[in-house]
């Protein structure tokens, strides 16, 4: 029976060094794979949680836009509210109320009669969340959404200007003015600036008055 031999001079494995290097490379690949996964599972967490502060801000500019685009005010006894201010001062609450404003952008609840015109109230709290409190009848005291829902939070501050049709100003009162501006910009500054913050900038144009109509825009 013939055996198989070794040619003079050759080797029948590898070195204790070469498996080491090869080892070495090994789990060098490896890592570098690892690492790979890691970053792409990092990229889409931050992928996803961007998208979804686009998507509130998106939602709080469609909230906000449908509010001022269907404020109204007619100047009578109870004719509706429009205010707001930048520099407006906190409450007891240390809350600062941004705008107060009657619009028929609410809509209806099932079991409830009328509620065409709601008052709506944008407010700030000390902890930087905007939120939006509705009074559905106006000759109530008493808010029916005491603390209001939230639609942003990581707020540093809020500025609020109004255009009367020759230059914007801080501050509007309807009831001192006989009249809505006719547009109003709203911008937010977030507590985390830039891409810590993972957030647009914002800011929002609205068109209140339309041809000198008194608001109620659809």
């Amino acid at each position: 029976m013939n055996r198989a031999r070794c040619p003079a001079g050759g080797r029948a494995g590898f070195t204790l060094l070469e498996l080491l290097l090869a080892t070495a490379v090994g789990a060098g690949i490896l890592l570098a794979a690892l690492a790979f996964g890691q970053a792409n599972m990092n990229g889409a967490r931050i992928g996803a949680e961007r998208a979804r502060e686009y998507r509130r801000a998106a939602r709080l500019r469609e909230r906000l836009r449908r509010d001022l685009a269907n404020a109204c005010y007619t100047g009578a006894a109870i004719g509706g509210y429009f205010s707001g201010s930048s520099a407006a001062g906190a409450d007891a609450r240390g809350e600062v109320a941004l705008l107060r404003l009657t619009t028929t952008a609410e809509r209806t609840l099932a079991d409830e009669v009328g509620a065409d015109v709601v008052l709506v109230e944008y407010r700030l709290t000390p902890e930087g969340t905007l939120r939006r409190a509705v009074r559905r009848d106006l000759l109530a005291t008493v808010w029916n959404e005491i603390e209001g829902v939230e639609l942003m939070d990581g707020v540093a501050g809020v500025e609020v200007e109004f255009y009367d049709g020759s230059s914007w100003i801080g501050e509007w009162d309807a009831e001192t003015s006989g009249e809505l501006p006719h547009l109003v910009a709203v911008r937010l500054r977030w507590r985390d600036e830039g891409e810590a913050a993972g957030r647009p900038p914002f800011e929002l144009i609205v068109p209140v008055r339309f041809d000198g109509n008194e608001g109620g825009a659809s």
